[in-house]
């Protein structure tokens, strides 16, 4: 087979044109795993939005597949280096005897994973047109050894695989070492150390060892621990029910708690994640939260989307690649002031809506967890909003949250305040006008006539937050006004009124009013930006007055109730 393909490849290393099914001049698209900008160079100052590694596992064997399928079915036309198409010929060959062999399929199934990823790597990095027909015939014919090592070792009895299994894994770690090698010789070498950490990732998995040691030893090293959780997504989806997959189950909420935020791949299924209540168990402004378990072990909440239920078609669609796109932005973020978000799952006795999968927040919405609390606990929180704005408002691109209120902020389990719902007042129809205005214009600052989203709009949202979270209310509290009124109000000039607060007994030193003033100003250049918030609200937090803390709706509730 090897003679046959290097024979080939000699006839084919004249440089074709390389077309496009459409005969277009073209190069091979890329297979991104994620449709965000390309990563920007980094600041000494600010936090760069973080992305996964180029090549993850999941997308490694579709990527190449795909190819290789592509290439048998259409020749060189897909492929920019010439004769690359016979390598990716071989490669379909290696997945067909894959797919065929019962015995020693672990081993088998490491070389198809390791084979794929050289092969994207080079198509991914080499030069358009160059001649790379030495190591491309090399490259061949260590393809046709690795597809006779498996078919040799898939005619193995019982007898004879206990007997030679040393020599297949010492055969399997030279394979993988010329792979390797092959790499370098065509130049590609930023995805080596990838490499080495796929080998070193499956070897674990494939014994009987667990990958908490491996991330106890790279505690800082994201690429290194996003990759392992992307191969161990990969290889949970190909295990059954059982003990195997429950090891894997925990070796994935080991990597978790190091990394924190969503997996590699958000579309999620069966496999990371189950429905457990058949009733909401909370409805939600915008969904109905479920009760789900994740990793069959922990509780998490499911969050169906209202906003799909009602469509169909086309618009159904757009609002699913709409959502898609913004959950992989919310799971890419990390901070302790942030609710991760895990993905999209989509359980199939409910139909093909997607639920959002969080952690499970025993304490609930801000809104309702503040109403027994003190004015500190209350002003605490409002301080941690803004710190979990300033890492998104700082990250490069700035990344808007849209949606700053009580009911979108979640207390979790350690009674930390956590940003959540992000953007979604513009994926179920919030860019119109009517439609947010009718659900939330109390906290809409007059650009969002625009259906903008910018950091300056978040500095007024989390201004009127403030206000409803010190005072059990919703600012505008006092108003006569239908919600599209008072969003008519706001833009001709209309801001919460003080005296109205302190009817309630809701106190403001003049510095701090004058402060949420600036917030609301009409021209969202002249607001403070966020650094400002933080800091005014930790100088804030240290000056208030006794009559200021204890100027709460609880105190004031407290103080009423006639001791027993």
């Amino acid at each position: 087979m090897a003679e046959s393909l290097c024979f080939k490849l000699k006839i084919a290393l004249k440089p074709p044109r390389i077309l496009s099914a459409r005969g277009e001049n073209t190069r091979a698209q890329r297979v991104e795993d994620i449709d965000l900008a390309d990563r920007p160079s980094s600041t000494p100052d600010k936090p760069v939005l973080p992305v996964p590694p180029p090549l993850s596992f999941f997308a490694i064997i579709e990527a190449a597949t795909r190819t290789a399928v592509a290439v048998g079915a259409h020749g060189a036309n897909f492929i920019p280096v010439p004769g690359l198409d016979l390598a990716f010929s071989a490669l379909s060959g290696i997945i067909a005897t894959v797919d065929q062999v019962e015995k020693n399929k672990e081993d088998c199934k490491l070389l198809r994973l390791r084979a794929a990823a050289v092969l994207q790597a080079i198509l991914s990095n080499c030069e358009e047109g160059a001649d790379y027909s030495q190591q491309l015939v090399e490259l061949i014919t260590l393809l046709g050894d690795i597809n006779n090592s498996m078919i040799a070792w898939s005619k193995f009895g019982v007898f004879q695989r206990f007997i030679r299994q040393r020599t297949i894994q010492k055969d399997v770690k030279k394979h993988i070492a010329n792979l390797e090698s092959s790499l370098a010789a065509f130049g590609v070498t930023s995805s080596m150390k990838q490499e080495r950490l796929l080998t070193k990732v499956w070897e674990l998995l494939s014994g009987s060892g667990s990958i908490g040691p491996f991330v106890d030893g790279h505690p800082g090293d994201i690429d290194a621990l996003s990759g392992v959780s992307c191969g161990l997504q990969l290889y949970l989806r190909q295990q059954s029910p059982g003990l195997e997959r429950d090891r894997t189950r925990r070796d994935i909420l080991k990597v978790q708690s190091v990394l924190g935020g969503g997996m590699a791949n958000i579309n999620l299924g069966e496999a990371e994640c189950e429905k457990v209540s058949i009733h909401p168990v909370e409805r939600g402004e915008r969904y109905d939260v479920f009760e789900g378990k994740w990793m069959g072990s922990q509780k998490v909440a499911l969050k169906l989307l209202r906003a799909l239920s009602g469509d169909d078609g086309k618009r159904r669609q757009e609002k699913l690649e709409r959502l898609n796109k913004q959950v992989k932005i919310w799971s890419l973020l990390r901070n302790e002031y942030v609710c991760p978000i895990y993905g999209l799952c989509t359980s199939e006795p409910d139909g093909p809506y997607p639920y959002l999968v969080t952690p499970w927040c025993s304490n609930g919405m801000a809104r309702k967890y503040v109403l027994h609390k003190s004015r500190a606990i209350r002003m605490q929180l409002c301080l941690e909003i803004a710190l979990g704005l300033r890492y998104l408002h700082n990250l490069k691109p700035p990344v808007g949250h849209g949606c700053v209120k009580g009911s979108n902020v979640l207390i979790s389990n350690d009674g930390k305040a956590q940003l959540s719902d992000f953007g979604l007042s513009a994926f179920d129809g919030g860019q119109n006008l009517t439609s947010m205005a009718s659900k939330q214009p109390k906290w809409l600052s007059p650009e969002n006539t625009r259906g903008t989203i910018s950091p300056d709009s978040d500095v007024w949202a989390w201004a009127m937050t403030l206000l409803e979270l010190l005072s059990d209310n919703d600012p505008f509290f006092h108003s006569k006004f239908a919600p599209v009124q008072i969003y008519d109000e706001i833009k001709k000039g209309a801001r919460p009124d003080r005296n109205e607060y302190a009817k309630l007994n809701i106190l403001f030193s003049d510095e701090l009013w004058s402060f949420l003033e600036r917030c609301w100003h009409r021209e969202p250049e002249k607001r403070p930006k966020i650094e400002e918030v933080v800091s005014t609200m930790e100088a804030v937090i240290c000056e208030e007055t006794p009559e200021e803390i204890s100027a709460s709706p609880a105190v004031v509730a407290e103080a009423s109730v006639p001791p027993s």
